[in-house]
């Protein structure tokens, strides 16, 4: 059992980006929104890193970032005002606005700031960059109706979709500390397990169940961690838990699943708690094991 808890912990601990990386790609970010902003005449009011990195559950080899660019309200008011006169003939699509503002952005400084946009038009939720060889950036337009507010509007294909970067970090915080700090090597472990198994889940829903399961369940060891995950998981999905958005309680994180990809992903993870309930590690982490 000692030996299998050292691989654990030696796992989790290679999985973790370098600081270094972490460093680089905040100085590189931070760059890359000033030279936007310069060329823009300060068309965007700040930048937020969010997601994976921002909880610091991202994982060695899989390493992008979410960063928001949030538009200046004035900006905004002028080119809708510049739709105005055909607003009944041709209807405002505000997401494709804001990515049409974002990439016209990103496009002026390829050629000289050492970035590269890895997909053209058109887009649903982020603008892909690769800023170096090693570091992936998702870039989010965002609006923020209400600046003493951390909600956001970001594009979610034709629409506008709430969400609170701040509330999701607070959550995993909490549960965090209550398991004094090994939450966050778990939710990488999982989100590795996840990545070999195709991605089957979105990396956000793996950080979401790991909450749900240890908010109020300590963590003792690393196999009963995993096997008491799997196992919890499996009755969260099964039956329909509803796992409330943090943003808009009315809705759950599941009802963007139909019924056969929520009964495979039940699939999945009945699998994964057979064979951890067997200890056969190989099976859920491949070679590391």
């Amino acid at each position: 059992m000692r030996n299998i808890e050292e691989r654990f912990e030696r796992f989790a601990a290679k999985l973790a980006v370098p600081e270094s990386l972490q460093k680089e790609c905040r100085i590189k970010v931070k760059a890359l929104y000033e030279q936007m902003n310069r060329i823009s005449f300060d068309s965007f009011q700040k930048y937020r890193l969010g997601g994976s990195f921002d909880r610091h559950t991202y994982i060695k080899g899989n390493f992008d970032v979410d960063c928001y660019f949030i538009f200046d309200d004035l900006l905004i008011y002028r080119i809708l005002f510049s739709f105005i006169p055909n607003f009944y003939s041709n209807p405002i699509n505000i997401p494709e606005m804001l990515f049409s503002e974002l990439y016209y952005n990103l496009k002026l400084i390829q050629n000289w700031s050492g970035i590269s946009i890895i997909r053209d038009p058109p887009y649903l939720h982020a603008i892909p960059i690769r800023i170096s060889r090693d570091i992936k950036v998702d870039c989010i337009p965002a609006l923020q109706p209400n600046s003493s507010s951390s909600i956001l509007l970001i594009p979610e294909g034709n629409e506008l979709k709430k969400v609170d970067p701040t509330l999701d970090e607070e959550a995993l915080s909490e549960v965090n500390t209550f398991n004094n700090g090994r939450v966050t090597p778990l939710v990488r472990v999982l989100k590795y397990w996840n990545y070999l198994s195709g991605k089957k889940l979105k990396s956000y829903f793996i950080e979401r169940l790991v909450i749900e399961v240890f908010e109020e369940v300590r963590f003792k060891n690393w196999v009963k961690a995993i096997r008491h995950f799997f196992q919890n998981a499996c009755r969260i999905i099964d039956n329909k838990e509803r796992n409330p958005d943090r943003v808009n309680p009315k809705i759950s994180i599941f009802d963007e699943l139909s019924k056969a990809k929520l009964g495979r992903i039940y699939n999945i993870f009945a699998f994964a708690a057979g064979a951890a309930n067997c200890g056969k590690w190989e099976k859920l982490f491949g070679d590391e094991f």
